[in-house]
């Protein structure tokens, strides 16, 4: 007798590890995308023709619980495509000159220990120290061009979207 309840006992304790092995492979196997926040901002171009010009800019939010990609895979990702603009201590910009097709999304990355606000315009965003943001853009009219401005640094960057 008391041989069967020991093995009813260990039956019962394998079934709940095999349980919650399965709930598990289930729940990491599950890409946790975030949601993407829509905001419309109206820009300042860099000329006066294009005034009339909104840009429409799509933040991608980054997953918390589990990200989709890691920074390093981010920036690769990016920087194949030639769209990184990157900001130093000083918010000087590495690719300071970026043209990309309408809709496309841009890697905005700060390598600065410090917070960098980043503007294009009257829109504004800040990047946290060793942070970025991904942002999709687009624009009713190609092609516009928008000059960027870190902190106090003005045109550190000229984004062209054709």
């Amino acid at each position: 007798m008391k041989n069967r309840k020991e093995d009813v006992i260990f039956i019962s304790v394998l079934l709940a590890l095999v349980l919650i092995f399965v709930i598990f492979k289930i729940i990491k196997g599950r890409k946790v995308e975030a949601p993407t926040v829509e905001t419309t901002p109206i820009l300042t171009p860099a000329s006066p023709e294009q005034a009339v010009k909104p840009l429409i800019i799509r933040k991608k939010k980054k997953a918390v619980i589990w990200p989709e990609l890691s920074y390093s895979e981010e920036f690769a990702k990016y920087q194949k495509l030639g769209h990184v603009i990157q900001f130093n201590a000083d918010c000087q910009s590495f690719h300071s000159n970026l043209a990309i097709a309408n809709g496309s999304s841009v890697m905005f990355d700060n390598r600065a220990n410090m917070k960098q606000t980043v503007t294009f315009g009257n829109s504004k965003f800040i990047l946290d120290p060793y942070d970025f943001e991904i942002m999709t853009l687009e624009a009713p009219k190609i092609p516009t061009t928008y000059e960027v401005d870190c902190n106090g640094s003005q045109n550190v960057a000229i984004l062209t979207i054709e």
